[in-house]
């Protein structure tokens, strides 16, 4: 009597468990089937979007340093008696910034990727163009981060000294 309770909750535990595993399989197989249905969607609304403009980069706000002194000045502030002297390192925010040198205009390379250019295509563009040196490096890290089905077309202007990350930002709109 026992063994046949026993046999029936060892069968029953079977068909759980072939139940939970056709159940994950089949819920596995539809989510990837669901993805690679909208692709198409995601390469038409890449087509219709338009690619970051770079020309909106955000350059900080310096605040006028009112302690600088006019140089033009008859006082020393270096001899003045009433000045605590430290040794203290100025941070970079408490540095001259008009010591600073003027940065020089960076040189953008313009170009053009066809709608549906694979990225082994668009990877052999950004090397004729010298934007990156080697083309599975720059699959690879496409791979890595995910983002080679996110690669957009359209015209754009990358920095020539760009990194390999800040050509595919530049290319998936991020």
């Amino acid at each position: 009597m026992f063994e046949k309770i026993r046999d029936f909750f060892y069968n029953i535990n079977d068909l759980i468990i072939a139940i939970l595993i056709i159940s994950l399989a089949a819920y596995i197989i539809t989510w990837k089937i669901g993805d690679i249905l909208s692709y198409p969607d995601q390469v038409v609304a890449q087509e219709t979007s338009e690619p970051a403009p770079l020309d909106d980069v955000h350059t900080p706000d310096i605040p006028e340093n009112e302690d600088i002194p006019d140089e033009t000045s008859d006082e020393d502030p270096i001899t003045d008696p009433d000045e605590e002297i430290t040794n203290e390192t100025p941070t970079e925010s408490e540095e001259d910034p008009i010591d600073e040198p003027p940065t020089q205009p960076v040189n953008k390379i313009s170009i053009d990727i066809p709608s549906g250019t694979a990225g082994e295509r668009i990877a052999s563009i950004l090397k004729e163009k010298g934007l990156i040196n080697n083309s599975s490096e720059f699959i690879d890290r496409l791979e890595e981060r995910n983002l080679d089905v996110k690669l957009q077309a359209g015209t754009f202007k990358i920095p020539e000294n760009a990194s390999v990350d800040e050509v595919i930002n530049i290319l998936t709109g991020r």
